[in-house]
């Protein structure tokens, strides 16, 4: 099946950064990824003034063409949603872009609203896994280090995605 074209917040590129693993955030969609101004603002400009690791990681990629920051034509207003949120779904809606790197639920919901497709870090980690990119080992390793990273989630999802890593295999 071939990769498809994605736009990502900047939870998602900080989560796999962090955990050294952007390069399979990148495999899983076909290049560039697409971020807009505000999520390389927070991912990589506010992440360079505290030193931290995965921002530089994510400047790498940006210079290497690898992730591409696209402005965006039709700024989009929503209600309980932040500024780099807000600019993903718009900036999707802008390069006719189906889906949408995002973990937070009110982006979610709002990405479902207008019609896009949004997957979080365990979803992209499930694709992977079922892509056969990464094995399962792989896939639990990098979510324990989520976890010990503050990734913020439940008991009973992590509980679920276990599970569900098991199933695929």
């Amino acid at each position: 099946m071939a990769k498809k074209r994605a736009v990502a917040d900047a939870s998602v590129l900080i989560h796999f950064s962090k955990s050294k693993k952007l390069d399979w955030l990148l495999d899983a969609f076909r290049a560039p990824l697409l971020i807009p101004p505000a999520v390389y603002e927070e991912a990589v400009t506010q992440g360079i003034k505290k030193k931290e690791a995965d921002a530089i990681r994510i400047d790498v990629a940006v210079k290497e063409g690898l992730i591409q920051v696209r402005k965006v034509r039709k700024p989009l207003e929503w209600p309980f949603l932040h500024r780099g949120e807000a600019e993903v779904l718009a900036l999707a809606l802008d390069e006719h872009i189906q889906i949408v790197c995002i973990d937070e639920l009110p982006a979610r919901s709002a990405a479902k609203t207008l019609g896009l497709t949004p997957i979080g870090t365990l979803g992209i980690l499930a694709s992977l896994l079922r892509a056969k990119r990464v094995n399962s080992l792989q896939v639990l390793a990098a979510v324990d280090d989520l976890v010990r990273r503050d990734f913020r989630i439940s008991a009973k999802v992590l509980d679920r995605f276990r599970k569900e890593v098991a199933r695929i295999g």
